[in-house]
């Protein structure tokens, strides 16, 4: 589950996107990474946000916030 947030300042656009990931393997994983692709509209690719984290152990959920700015 997640959800987003966009934020308009000085003509940028701020879009976070918050949520959760779990580890359901059995063993830890060393880097972690999540990437979104921003849309326009007119379904134009904008941006990206992005979130990473080092280490994410076995069974445990990863509590993440990607952010992504774009002047569109």
């Amino acid at each position: 589950k997640s959800s987003m947030q966009v934020e308009e300042i000085a003509g940028c656009y701020y879009v976070t996107i918050t949520g959760s990931a779990k580890n359901t393997t059995s063993r830890t994983m060393s880097y972690v990474s999540i990437t979104f692709t921003l849309y326009d509209s007119a379904g134009n690719v904008v941006g990206t946000a992005i979130a990473n984290q080092a280490g994410l152990n076995a069974g445990k959920t990863w509590v993440y916030s990607a952010t992504g700015i774009s002047t569109t």
